[in-house]
């Protein structure tokens, strides 16, 4: 292989990347799962609650690097993520308080984080 094609095999591979992302990108946009569409979601959802700067974009930040990528169309999803996001914030740890603003703790997932309950009482 001569330099020459070794340069032309990467510039189309490269492209053939760049594209592959420019897709994801408008497929995210599209279908309302980009980033900040997703803590907008939450906010609104536990609009309610107060929320520490920052709470939500670390979520989802976390949920989206651990390989979660929900469709916000689907009831089910929707639950299960507000679910997982009122687990990974301290929510409980401060007994349910409605008043006490939220702060984003640690993805609550038995996979990512084992050890992590933010259930469990230590009294």
């Amino acid at each position: 292989m001569t330099r020459r094609d070794f340069l032309v095999l990467s510039s189309s591979f490269v492209g053939m990347l760049g594209g592959c992302a420019g897709q994801q990108g408008y497929r995210a946009a599209a279908t309302g799962t980009h980033p900040c569409a997703l803590a907008q979601h939450l906010a609104e959802h536990f609009s309610y609650l107060v929320l520490d700067e920052g709470t939500a974009e670390g979520f989802v930040r976390a949920y989206e690097s651990n390989g979660g990528s929900p469709e916000l169309q689907d009831p089910r999803v929707r639950s299960d993520l507000h679910r997982q996001f009122l687990m990974s914030t301290d929510f409980f740890q401060n007994g349910a308080d409605e008043t006490r603003p939220l702060r984003f703790v640690a993805l609550y997932d038995p996979y990512v984080t084992p050890c992590y309950n933010p259930l469990a009482s230590f009294d």
